[in-house]
């Protein structure tokens, strides 16, 4: 035990034995005090087995949680081993990836190149087929502007005999309209008299002859019409065109210088 000498901590020893008295009914204690600077062997000894006892708790449990560290670190270890092997597959899928996409890529880049290819043959045509349809439509104007300065009418066919076209001078004579185009002829009424233009459509195109024949409307006018295949730059039949022709003014002056030929009807 300790206690104080001059405000100085002193260590004792204490001592208690027990006194044995062989008549002595009630037992005697021996309590001695000596100085010491430090805790006798057996006082040591003393307190050994409970400092033993918690240095044992105290190492067991450390040693269980050095186990259970363990496991979970070698838990932990699997798992990032795993992980490791799922992050290389997933890597190697990714450049498997990334390798098809570089192929798609340099072929998409070919096909690029090949459309542009495309792409100025395709402008280089479109400038051939624009410069043929304007030569078109100045040799259909200089058509129409001939046709109607020559007075003459025609009617072009297919070889259902309907309408396609028509001029100015034809539309006169069969009263036709831009509506009528499609329309077969036999379904327009004419001013010519009689039926003699009716059939003779039909007949060129099984004989491939052209035919002449005279009509006259029924203002008066006497007309030269002209019926003969629609033949294309091949050679080829595909229908029929109508020509007519004003001759009344002919026919009028040949009858004032005198008796002419008849007319065919």
């Amino acid at each position: 035990m300790a206690y104080e000498v001059d405000g100085h901590p002193q260590r004792v020893l204490l001592t208690v034995r027990p006194l044995h008295s062989g008549e002595a009914v009630t037992p005697y204690l021996l309590i001695s005090f000596e100085e010491s600077a430090s805790l006798p062997s057996d006082e040591s000894a003393g307190l050994t087995p409970n400092a033993d006892s918690a240095t044992e708790r105290r190492l067991g449990t450390l040693t269980r949680e050095l186990a259970y560290t363990r496991e979970n670190l070698q838990t932990t270890i699997e798992k990032q081993q795993v992980f490791n092997e799922e992050l290389q597959s997933t890597n190697e899928e990714l450049q498997s990836t990334n390798e098809e996409l570089q192929s798609a890529n340099e072929e998409l880049e070919t096909s690029k190149e090949e459309l542009q290819s495309v792409n100025e043959e395709l402008v280089s045509v479109n400038a051939e087929l624009q410069a043929k349809i304007e030569q078109l439509a100045a040799i259909q104007s200089d058509m129409k502007n001939l046709l109607d300065n020559i007075s003459v009418g025609a009617v072009f066919l297919d070889l259902q005999l309907a309408i396609r076209r028509f001029t100015r001078e034809a539309g006169q004579i069969y009263r036709l309209v831009a509506t009528d185009v499609g329309r077969p002829l036999s379904d327009i009424k004419s001013e010519v008299v009689g039926d003699l233009l009716v059939d003779l459509p039909k007949l060129v195109l099984e004989t491939r002859e052209a035919v002449e024949r005279h009509v006259r409307t029924g203002s008066g006018a006497l007309y030269q019409v002209r019926v003969q295949p629609y033949r294309t730059l091949d050679n080829i039949v595909d229908g029929v065109v109508l020509t007519f022709v004003n001759i009344s003014e002919r026919i009028a002056g040949q009858s004032a210088e005198g008796p002419g030929p008849v007319p065919a009807r």
